[in-house]
């Protein structure tokens, strides 16, 4: 048996969640497989290699096999690694689930007893995943889980059907017209698309966030909302599902004792009309411009120009508000 070599050996990306980080492999055109210990409650990670980071949200969670797979919502530079059909060989090499970087082992090992290990036969395919503690022959077979019919039913951004099974909070993809929890055995229960549908509107605003310099991923201040900031002054943006609109709110500056609060209101009032989109409003004591769009209305390249041109604006405008009214800074 020949053995893998250091030059045929796949590269894994890290994988990050609130609470820890471990190796993900790339086993189909956004789909990226993980251990389930990574997505044990949470529903999205951030998936990251060679300086490129993308959100990813959960799609399968087996933990009883120790394994979870997630979507990602752009491609990333990291080569697919091929699962076989069928699994005639072992694993001859294993590389570490966790760590710092990606550790490989010989197949001459008696046993793994530390962490998990994935497992790759002698061509660099992806084969099995082996709990710790488990003997090297006791892995998971991950052709048996993870068949052709299933990624294929991912191909150009199709998701098959999402089962969850209510008990044990568990979320299955399959093709099937129905389907048995693997933990528990209870019927799961079919999460309809329209409650992907729903979440349209959160990925085009990522990307206008994109679009706009910013890491949607790093500006994320909630499941719904985002902080910009620019100078200054401070974005916070957060889409209302059940509006379905977005909502931006961009502080100014805070009205104070010692600020001129009539020539300021006055101020504010002669102005929001030239603002044409979006105008000045006050919230307790603090000046603010806000904006209200419709989710229909999100545009990637539009929506991202009026916001940057918002971000501009206000960054002057606190300035003048502190200059010439006496207004404070936040």
């Amino acid at each position: 048996m020949t053995t893998l070599t250091k030059d045929i050996a796949p590269s894994p990306c890290l994988l990050s969640t609130t609470y820890t980080s471990g190796w993900a492999w790339r086993i189909h055109q956004r789909l990226y497989l993980m251990p389930s210990a990574l997505l044990d409650g949470v529903s999205e990670a951030v998936l990251e290699f060679n300086g490129q980071r993308r959100r990813a949200d959960l799609v399968l969670f087996l933990p009883n096999q120790g394994f979870g797979m997630a979507w990602c919502r752009e491609d990333l530079d990291v080569e697919i690694v091929r699962i076989p059909e069928h699994q005639v060989g072992k694993a001859c090499r294993y590389c570490t689930a966790y760590g710092v970087d990606p550790q490989w082992i010989e197949s001459d090992s008696e046993r793994i007893n530390s962490m998990p290990y994935w497992g790759f036969d002698e061509t660099g395919h992806l084969i099995s995943f082996h709990p710790a503690g488990t003997l090297l022959e006791q892995g998971t077979k991950l052709g048996s889980w993870l068949t052709p019919d299933l990624l294929a039913a991912w191909d150009h951004g199709e998701m098959v059907d999402l089962w969850q099974c209510i008990p044990c909070g568990i979320v299955t993809a399959t093709s099937e017209r129905s389907s048995s929890c693997g933990a528990c055995g209870q019927s799961m229960k079919l999460i309809k698309p329209d409650q992907f549908e729903e979440h349209a509107p959160v990925f085009t605003m990522e990307n206008v966030i994109r679009a706009m310099g910013y890491d949607p991923v790093l500006t994320r201040n909630g499941p719904r909302a985002w902080l910009l900031r620019q100078g200054s002054a401070e974005m916070h943006l957060r889409y209302a599902q059940d509006e379905a609109s977005l909502c931006a709110d961009v502080m100014l500056v805070r009205v104070g004792d010692l600020t001129r609060k009539k020539e300021l209101y006055q101020y504010l009032l002669q102005e929001n009309p030239k603002l044409e989109t979006f105008g000045f409003s006050i919230q307790n004591d603090r000046v603010m411009i806000s904006l209200l769009i419709s989710a229909r209305s999100i545009k990637e390249k539009e929506t991202a120009a009026l916001f940057l041109d918002l971000l501009k604006k206000s960054d002057d405008y606190d300035n003048y508000l502190v200059s010439v009214f006496g207004a404070e800074w936040l």
